[in-house]
């Protein structure tokens, strides 16, 4: 199957962050591959020239989030793409739950 995508329009996150995202993905059952990246021109030329550029992505912008996922069917890459924000979301709050003390300074 070839790959879906989805623009998620002025959302940033950080690169490390996206891909654990995107091995996340990969973990779930059906997903052959996955990127979750911001849509700058050259992660765009990077997605195209593995054949991971999906034509409904076209209009994805520098400062926009791109999720593309190749499946072994559209209900799987579809069931993948939506679990996404989900997925960031645990990432922010395992940050911000820790009972580590939070520094209050750079030297901190």
């Amino acid at each position: 199957m070839k790959p879906v995508g989805q623009i998620k329009k002025g959302m940033y996150f950080d690169s490390v962050t996206l891909m654990r995202a995107a091995k996340k993905l990969r973990e779930l059952e059906g997903v052959q591959d996955s990127a979750v990246i911001m849509a700058t021109a050259e992660n765009r030329a990077i997605l195209g020239s593995t054949g991971m550029f999906p034509a409904e992505c076209e209009a994805a912008g520098d400062t926009d989030l791109l999720i593309v996922v190749k499946a072994v069917s559209e209900a799987v890459a579809s069931r993948a793409i939506a679990a996404v924000e989900d997925i960031l979301k645990s990432f922010k709050n395992a940050r911000t739950d820790s009972a580590a003390p939070r520094p209050r300074s750079i030297s901190a």
